[in-house]
């Protein structure tokens, strides 16, 4: 069973809980999945999007989560997905991610451990390398992406948008968020449907990989 989750909190609420950067926000998602044993499998995707009077929050989720106290009921919404999952060949998509790219070569650059090469990832930052990427993975997730007819452009691609935050180990970090927008074809139901559940591209704890969709009649 599979859950999809709106949430919405104004910036009076987000002030309050101390939400600065991407990794509050991942904090506090976590607080709808109380009772957790230390090392529990992430059981949710995340993407926040900005409103004008705060923001919302949607989720999907393969645990039920549980309304928190700092939530009015009005403000959380929760629905079980059916089974069947997908239940359309067409739809357009909003997908929020962290296109990267490990590169041996560039990990190794100056006498860096090659055993790292196994976790470095590094951004991708021009649209051809964008776009790429893009198809790489729909091709990987079963759907391929569908050409708009009236002006040619199957895929919109927005600048780049840059996410520091610290963790709890004090460490500095970088993600890069890249927002697609376009429409697709379902190719292969299976895979497609594991891509919606478990995301895609990287830094899925963080708020990125979660691939919105809504149907096409």
């Amino acid at each position: 069973m599979r859950w999809l989750a709106r949430v919405y909190l104004d910036y009076e609420i987000i002030a309050r809980l101390k939400i600065q950067d991407c990794y509050n926000w991942h904090q506090r998602v976590w607080e709808l999945f109380p009772n957790r044993p230390q090392g529990h499998p992430r059981p949710f995707l995340y993407r926040v999007i900005e409103k004008n009077k705060g923001c919302e929050l949607w989720l999907m989720c393969r645990e039920e989560p549980t309304k928190p106290a700092w939530l009015t009921d009005e403000d959380w919404k929760v629905s079980a997905v059916g089974e069947g999952f997908p239940f359309h060949r067409h739809y357009r998509f909003d997908l929020y991610a962290n296109p990267t790219k490990r590169d041996e070569t560039r990990d190794c650059w100056q006498g860096r451990e090659r055993i790292r090469k196994k976790h470095r990832r590094f951004n991708l930052t021009t649209r051809d390398e964008q776009n790429n990427w893009l198809l790489r993975k729909a091709e990987q997730h079963g759907f391929r992406l569908l050409i708009d007819q009236e002006n040619n452009n199957a895929l919109e691609i927005d600048p780049r948008r840059d996410f520091r935050f610290r963790s709890k180990k004090a460490k500095d970090g970088l993600h890069i968020g890249v927002r697609y927008q376009g429409s697709l074809e379902v190719v292969d139901p299976n895979k497609f449907s594991e891509a919606v559940s478990q995301g895609i591209g990287s830094a899925k704890s963080f708020g990125f990989g979660l691939l919105l969709i809504v149907p096409i009649e």
